[in-house]
């Protein structure tokens, strides 16, 4: 339980907090921009990252309501969404990234991306993952969800 609660208070409560924190300081400036790190895992339930996936599909919800909310205030907001990027948070899971045919994005390519897209909200995906994230939206929902988590086993970490 508390490896969960972890995962919700990264994902969930400091996501709720910094926007609040700093929109509130833009807000007043008349200007600026929120850039929030999202995740194509929040477009679907995954086996091993339930809690995880959850939170980022809030994440993505929230980013595109705080668009509509600072829209009028002069205010950019943006939910970059990430597929498999080379982070030390990707590494520490042992994930294999090696796989082949797998489209491993560079951490500042994807900044550099989520920077140049900032203006143009509220939801943009990284790395030429669109397409994926696309697929992953549709329905019928039973049918993605089990591609998906076979596609997905392979990144695991043998256990």
């Amino acid at each position: 339980m508390a490896s969960m609660q972890q995962v919700l208070n990264l994902h969930i409560t400091a996501q709720l907090a910094l926007p609040h924190h700093f929109g509130a300081r833009l807000k007043a400036r008349g200007r600026g921009g929120l850039l929030l790190s999202g995740s194509l895992a929040g477009f679907l339930g995954h086996e091993e990252v339930s809690i995880y996936s959850a939170a980022k599909a809030f994440g993505r919800i929230f980013a595109e309501g705080l668009w509509l909310e600072f829209a009028p205030h002069g205010v950019d907001v943006l939910e970059l969404i990430l597929g498999v990027t080379r982070t030390p948070a990707m590494e520490r899971a042992g994930l294999h990234l090696d796989l082949p045919g797998l489209d491993v994005a560079e951490p500042e390519d994807v900044a550099g991306e989520g920077l140049e897209r900032l203006p143009y909200g509220p939801v943009h995906v990284a790395g030429g993952n669109q397409q994926a994230a696309e697929a992953q939206s549709g329905f019928p929902r039973e049918r993605i969800v089990r591609r998906a988590a076979e596609a997905s086993r392979d990144l695991l970490p043998d256990r």
